[in-house]
């Protein structure tokens, strides 16, 4: 299967929605401690050989499975999806405000709000 290539669109390198999903997961399973692709598709039900698909960008998945995937990376559907570059700071305060609105943990969103100014952008 031939893996998918960007183009350039206004002078930005544009992915197709596989690569983005792709390489958005790589970045959030290290943010997350998730070494293997074994644990992650424990972590999502899925088999090894759907996530290795996914990881490398021939497979596309379906919204159930994007749901699965965000849940087990702590971030909301839509930052799997993005073409926005996050910074490395961005996507840990996503994942730490996901994990504490998870566990509705008041003390532990408290401090994660202490940490950023969610309202300054």
């Amino acid at each position: 299967m031939k893996k998918a290539k960007g183009y350039k669109d206004d002078e930005r390198e544009v992915y197709p929605i596989s690569i983005r999903v792709a390489k958005n997961i790589k970045r959030l399973m290290k943010i997350n401690g998730i070494e293997r692709k074994k644990d992650l598709a424990k972590m999502t039900e899925n088999s090894n050989g759907f996530v290795s698909q996914v990881l490398s960008g021939k497979r596309n998945i379906s919204l159930e499975n994007l749901a699965r995937f965000a849940d087990a990376l702590n971030v909301p559907a839509c930052v799997l999806v993005n073409e926005e570059h996050y910074t490395q700071e961005d996507l840990e305060f996503l994942v730490s405000f996901h994990k504490a609105v998870k566990e509705r943990n008041k003390k532990a969103l408290r401090r994660v709000r202490s940490t950023r100014n969610v309202v300054n952008k």
